[in-house]
């Protein structure tokens, strides 16, 4: 038997308060949810939120794998 994993959507609303513009991003699926208030609602801003403040990133064999899989574009692959 295969194992099953839910699937996690991902969504945000805008909205206007004492004046400025405003964002609510929610991360989740059936059991869980996650949201956060922020002033900008960007890929830049998600990929913070997803980090959660931390500013570490890593490159390991999983995650070229992963890009090779996908085939991101060879040139940043080379890079690396």
């Amino acid at each position: 038997m295969a194992l099953r994993y839910p699937t996690t959507s991902v969504g945000d609303t805008g909205a206007r308060h004492k004046g400025a513009n405003g964002y609510c991003t929610h991360i989740g699926n059936d059991y869980f949810s996650w949201f956060e208030s922020t002033a900008s609602k960007s890929r830049i801003n998600f990929l913070k939120l997803m980090r959660a403040g931390r500013s570490d990133f890593a490159i390991n064999m999983y995650a070229i794998c992963y890009m090779q899989s996908n085939k991101l574009p060879q040139k940043p692959l080379e890079a690396i």
